[in-house]
């Protein structure tokens, strides 16, 4: 049935965009630690993996080596984030604009699936609509009739 593949068309399409949310979110995410052991590194690009490597351990709870590198830098966890993200505005902001237009994209095909499963439900309402309307008028016709007939007969 036609109604039904283009149904799975849009439950796919709604799968995508949430496949692409999930994908920039950690994207997000990336960009911020790879910020965060920049920031660290201080220039020295060959520090910077093992910072990134320290940041994963610190987040699986092995939190003594990063914890070195935050301090020799002066910063606290939060502190380093916030400075990350600050230096990173622009950037976050694109991939902000991406995951709302997902979001915006789901609802739009939410919408239109919406439809397409109501649209049965909806042409039967608009054939029973019209069927009272038809109704209605062969029923004042009929009363019209009457009326001239009852009126004629005087």
């Amino acid at each position: 049935m036609f109604m039904d593949e283009i149904a799975e068309l849009f439950e796919q399409q709604i799968k995508d965009c949430c496949m692409w949310v999930t994908k920039l979110t950690t994207q997000k995410s990336r960009i911020i630690e790879a910020r965060m052991a920049s920031i660290l590194a201080k220039a020295d690009v060959s520090r910077e993996s093992f910072i990134l490597e320290a940041l994963a351990n610190y987040r699986h709870g092995d939190s003594a080596r990063f914890d070195q590198y935050l301090s020799e830098g002066g910063y606290t966890f939060e502190s380093l984030e916030v400075r990350a993200i600050s230096l990173s505005t622009s950037l976050l902001e694109d991939i902000e604009s991406l995951i709302a237009r997902q979001h915006q994209n789901i609802r739009h095909l939410q919408k239109a699936l919406e439809n397409i499963q109501l649209s049965p439900i909806l042409q039967k309402r608009a054939e029973l609509q019209l069927l009272k309307l038809e109704q209605e008028v062969i029923e004042s016709s009929r009363v019209t009739n009457l009326a001239i007939e009852q009126e004629s007969s005087r």
